[in-house]
């Protein structure tokens, strides 16, 4: 064998030669734990507080609808107060979350449609405001502004601060 075969043969060569992977599999590993940190750290950074609260609105009315007070329930901090307490309102009063559940059991199946018809805009005081429509069978259809209060990724209070009847009975 020649001097130069027994160089490339050399333990200490075969290690040189493998390096470059084991220092790009350290530098892979490394990079996929510090994005891992991060993603840890700021993975809910990209849900805005206006994104929060329109899923929430959604989540309301689609309990609402499908007359389920644990998804109705879902959305509401445990302290939170329902209130549609609005003149001319099909189902006027201001409940906890228990109550604003318990009506979803007595009256849920009342509502056979409800959706929220534009985007939500926050107001100066960090509440969110939309305008949303439900019809109350045998008794047309409404439409008003709702208000959300937002207390983490749960609503405080969610509020009717209008209301008009638009169509039907």
């Amino acid at each position: 064998m020649s001097t130069l075969q027994e160089l490339s043969h050399r333990p200490e060569e075969q290690d040189r030669k493998t390096r470059p992977w084991a220092l790009i599999t350290i530098a892979g590993v490394a990079v996929l734990t510090v994005t891992g940190i991060a993603w840890l750290a700021f993975g809910d950074e990209g849900t805005s507080d206006i994104d929060i609260a329109a899923e929430l609105a959604d989540t309301w009315a689609r309990g609402w609808e499908e007359s389920d007070p644990e998804l109705v329930g879902s959305v509401f901090t445990d302290d939170a107060i329902y209130s549609d307490n609005v003149e001319g309102f099909a189902f006027p009063g201001v409940w906890t979350k228990e109550e604003t559940m318990q009506d979803v059991r007595n009256r849920g199946d009342a509502i056979i449609d409800t959706r929220r018809v534009s985007e939500l805009t926050e107001t100066d005081d960090g509440t969110f405001t939309y305008v949303a429509e439900f019809t109350v069978d045998g008794k047309g259809t409404y439409s008003g502004v709702v208000e959300i209060e937002l207390d983490g990724n749960l609503a405080s209070r969610i509020e009717w601060l209008s209301l008009e009847h638009v169509a039907g009975s």
